[in-house]
């Protein structure tokens, strides 16, 4: 199947995910919980080339049987700089999209664009002061998951830091499974109780 499509960017990409050449045998597939909607594809003989318009592009294909697809892509990421500039002393902000892999505190990539988000709003409203809090489901041991998320609140302070953000301006707790959102009986759910938040300090 032959796919051509045009892709306008909308400015905070880093990153197109295009694909793995891996062998089928060496591809860890992965379930995926939560908000995201994300689908896989296997491909080949990809080219990615900048136009600023369909007529520029040398792949395109002519005739009835495979028309141009112009694809948009809407973002639904959250409107950090909205959300924090309503929020009231004492209130809490799940971080939507903020991801680490199984029992680590490493960042993935898929939070980086959730993260700029909230190091642009902390910028722009220069006065906030936020605590970062992580919580994990209650599957391991709870002094672990305790340890584990501090750690994974850690994380997002250094990235935050890095980026410029007094670290007067930040707090950082971990709740481990204290402070579940919904009960950890389904997968589902247990995911959706493996987060970060920001709780507002001081505006």
């Amino acid at each position: 199947m032959i796919l051509q499509c045009s892709y306008v960017a909308n400015g905070s990409e880093n990153w197109m995910s295009l694909g793995t050449f891996k062998p089928s045998s060496q591809v860890n597939q992965k379930r995926i919980f939560g908000s995201a909607k994300e689908s896989y594809y296997y491909i080949d003989d990809v080219s990615l080339i900048p136009i600023n318009g369909n007529d520029e592009c040398p792949c395109n294909f002519s005739g009835d049987s495979l028309p141009n697809m112009n694809v948009d892509f809407p973002s639904d990421a959250q409107d950090l700089d909205l959300e924090l500039g309503k929020m009231k002393v004492g209130d809490k902000l799940i971080l939507e999209n903020v991801y680490f892999d199984i029992d680590q505190y490493t960042l993935l990539a898929q939070s980086i664009e959730t993260l700029g988000k909230l190091n642009d709003a902390l910028q722009k409203h220069s006065s906030l002061k936020i605590e970062i809090s992580g919580h994990t489901s209650t599957t391991g041991g709870y002094n672990h998951n305790v340890e584990l998320s501090k750690n994974r609140a850690n994380a997002v302070l250094r990235y935050l830091v890095n980026k410029g953000i007094a670290s007067s301006r930040l707090t950082k707790t971990g709740y481990g499974p204290d402070l579940p959102i919904v009960p950890n009986d389904t997968e589902e759910n247990r995911q959706m109780n493996r987060r970060v938040e920001v709780k507002l300090l001081a505006k």
